[in-house]
């Protein structure tokens, strides 16, 4: 009875080990893909830009 007690407590201190690391990685990726956005934006508004001037002397 206590050993299996002790085995229950372990499997839950595993999935919550487990779990603590999922929303680590998920807030980590998160971060950095915010950071890479962040980053990368003025290209990203550059690119638009370019793409609506070619768009418009194309309607012309």
């Amino acid at each position: 009875m206590e050993q299996n007690k002790q085995q229950k407590n372990d499997d839950n201190l595993t999935t919550f080990r487990h779990k603590i690391w999922i929303t680590t990685g998920i807030v980590a990726f998160t971060a950095v893909l915010l950071l890479i956005f962040k980053a990368t934006f003025s290209v990203f508004l550059l690119v638009f830009a370019g793409t609506l001037i070619a768009v418009f002397f194309r309607g012309l």
